[in-house]
C-alpha cells in the first residue's frame, strides 16, 4: 500500500534536474531524472526514485506538475497537481500507477526545503472522506471557466506554442462559483488540436485533475479525469470540454456518461494479441533528442495490426508530448490513443520514456467506454525500419474496464481523427520534423549519472500493458512483450 511506503515522512534530493527559463517566467519549466527518494531524512534508506515535469503558470506563483516514483522497474506512482513557486506546501493527486500501484490513490503534499530547493519533503495521505464524490454530480448541468488566467506563449498556429492559465474561475450553471482551474496545454502538429492537463482546485478544498486533448476550434474535446484528492481520490470519469465563444474567453465543461456495456467491447478483444503498428508520420520534434526541455510531439498517428503494413484500425489514431528530462536520458510524456471518436473511447497515458531501448512505464487512465481504467503501460524504443517512421506495441488488459466497438480492419483506407487539420507536416527521413524550441534551454543543476544509450531520430516502440495480480501475498507483474 502507498501508506506503508510512505509511513515516513520521505525525502525526494534533488540532483538531477534542470530548470529552462528561470523562476520568474511564465511557460519556464523544471525536469527532473532520477532524484532519489529517501525515508525518514535526506540521508535515509533509498526507496526509490523521481521523475517528471513542472510548467510555470501565468502570475509565477504555480507550478503545473506531473511526476512518476519509480518504486522498482514495475512499480511505479504517478502524481499530477499544482506545486507552489515558493516554500508553501502543495497538493498532488495521486492519480495511479503500475504494477502493485495501478489502483493507487490519495494525496500527496510536497514541501520544497532550502531557497534553492534542493530536496523537497513529500508526505502521504490517503482519503478520509466518508464517501466517494461523484464527477458526474460535480459538473451537474455543466460548468463554465471564465478564461481571466490564461496566457499564450507562442500563438495558435504555431506548433509547440502553449496555452497556459491559473485561476480562472468555475462556476456551475446557477453561476456560483465552486473553484478554481489551472492548467497546461501543448499545441500539436497540424495545428488542430492541443494536449493537455490541468487540475480543478474546488473551493471545498479538494482537487481534480484531467488530462486529454482539446481542439483548436470550436468542436469539443474528450478529457479524462484522471484521478483527485479528498472525496474525490481515484476519481474517473469523461469531460467534454469545449470554447464558449472565438475569443476563447470562456469554456463550457460537460459530463458524458459511460456508454452501455453492450456497445463496448474489453480492451483484451479489441486490442489484445495483437502486435499494433503506429506510423510516426504526424510527429515533429522541437529541440533535439540532447537538449533538455526538447519536445516529441504528435498527431493522427494512424494505427496497423500485424506488421507496420498491415490492416489498418480504423477510426484509430494516437497523439500527445513527450519532454526530454534532465541528463537527457529519458522523457516525461501524456498520450492519448483514441480508439472509438464516435463516442469518445480513448486511454490516457502519463509516465516516462527512456531515451534509449530500455524499458519505460506509463499509468494509463480512460474516457467513454474505457471510464475507470487503470493499470500500465510499458513502451520500449525499437527499430521497425532504417528511417524509424513506426511505432510497436502490444495491449494486455488491466483491471479490465469495459473497451470501445470492436475495429474493423481494412486494407490502405485511412483512419478518421475526429479533428479538422487545415495543414500537413513535412518530414524528413525519420519521419520527423526538428524545429527551434519555443522556450530557450538554460542551465541545469549538478547531475548524477545515468545510464542508458541515447538514440537519435527514435520513432519506433513497442508498447505492452502490466497487469498485477495478487496471490498469497505474492505479486506478479505480468508482460507482454
Amino acid at each position: 500500500p502507498v501508506e506503508t511506503l510512505f509511513a515516513q515522512s520521505v525525502y525526494e534530493v534533488n540532483v538531477n534536474s534542470t530548470n529552462i527559463g528561470g523562476y520568474n517566467t511564465t511557460g519556464a519549466i523544471d525536469v527532473w531524472s532520477g532524484n532519489p527518494l529517501r525515508t525518514g531524512s535526506l540521508d535515509g534508506d533509498t526507496i526509490g526514485r523521481s521523475t517528471g515535469k513542472c510548467t510555470l503558470l501565468p502570475g509565477e506563483q504555480m507550478w503545473m506538475c506531473s511526476g512518476i516514483f519509480k518504486i522498482s522497474n514495475q512499480d511505479t506512482i504517478t502524481t499530477m497537481g499544482l506545486s507552489p513557486n515558493n516554500q508553501e506546501r502543495g497538493s498532488l493527486a495521486v492519480t495511479g500507477g503500475t504494477g502493485c500501484y495501478q489502483n493507487a490513490n490519495g494525496t500527496i503534499y510536497i514541501t520544497s526545503q532550502g531557497e534553492t530547493s534542493e530536496s523537497f519533503l513529500l508526505e502521504y495521505q490517503a482519503s478520509n472522506a466518508d464517501e466517494a464524490c461523484s464527477i458526474q454530480d460535480l459538473v451537474g448541468e455543466g460548468l463554465s471557466e471564465a478564461n481571466v488566467g490564461g496566457k499564450t506563449i507562442g500563438d495558435y498556429e504555431t506548433v509547440g506554442s502553449k496555452d497556459l492559465w491559473a485561476g480562472n474561475i468555475l462556476t456551475d450553471s446557477s453561476g456560483a462559483q465552486i473553484g478554481l482551474s489551472y492548467g497546461d496545454c501543448t499545441l500539436l502538429p497540424g495545428v488542430a488540436a492541443f494536449m493537455c492537463i490541468g487540475e480543478w482546485a474546488l473551493d471545498s478544498g479538494d482537487i481534480v485533475t484531467y488530462a486529454g486533448y482539446s481542439p483548436n476550434s470550436m468542436n469539443p474535446g474528450h478529457i479524462a479525469v484522471t484521478g483527485g484528492t479528498g472525496c474525490y481520490a481515484g476519481a474517473s470519469g469523461t469531460l467534454l470540454l469545449k470554447a464558449a465563444n472565438e475569443e476563447y474567453s470562456s469554456y463550457d465543461w460537460n459530463y458524458q456518461p459511460k456508454p452501455e456495456a453492450e456497445t463496448c467491447f474489453s480492451l483484451v478483444d479489441t486490442l489484445g494479441g495483437h502486435l499494433i503498428y503506429e506510423s510516426s508520420s504526424g510527429s515533429i520534434v522541437i529541440g533535439d533528442y540532447e537538449t533538455p526541455g526538447s519536445m516529441d510531439i504528435w498527431f493522427n498517428n494512424s494505427m496497423y495490426t500485424g506488421s507496420h503494413d498491415g490492416a489498418l484500425l480504423e477510426g484509430m489514431y494516437s497523439l500527445g508530448e513527450c519532454t526530454l528530462l534532465a541528463n537527457a536520458t529519458e522523457f516525461m510524456c501524456t498520450e492519448q490513443f483514441v480508439l472509438n471518436a464516435t463516442d469518445g473511447s480513448s486511454i490516457v497515458a502519463a509516465g516516462f520514456s527512456p531515451n534509449s531501448f530500455e524499458d519505460g512505464t506509463m499509468a494509463i487512465s480512460g474516457t467513454g467506454c474505457f471510464t475507470g481504467i487503470k493499470g500500465g503501460l510499458t513502451i520500449t524504443a525499437q527499430s521497425i525500419e532504417e528511417d524509424y517512421d513506426y511505432f510497436s506495441y502490444e495491449v494486455k488488459s488491466t483491471n479490465e474496464a469495459d473497451g470501445p466497438i470492436k475495429p474493423t480492419e481494412s486494407d490502405g483506407a485511412t483512419s478518421d481523427s475526429g479533428v479538422e487539420t487545415e495543414t500537413e507536416t513535412e518530414t524528413g527521413d525519420s519521419g520527423t520534423e526538428e524545429t527551434d524550441s519555443v522556450v530557450d534551454a538554460g542551465t541545469g543543476s549538478d547531475a548524477e549519472e545515468s545510464s542508458g544509450d541515447e538514440f537519435a531520430d527514435n520513432s519506433s516502440y513497442v508498447w505492452h500493458l502490466n497487469v498485477c495480480l495478487s496471490a498469497i501475498g505474492m505479486v506478479a507483474a505480468i508482460f507482454i512483450l
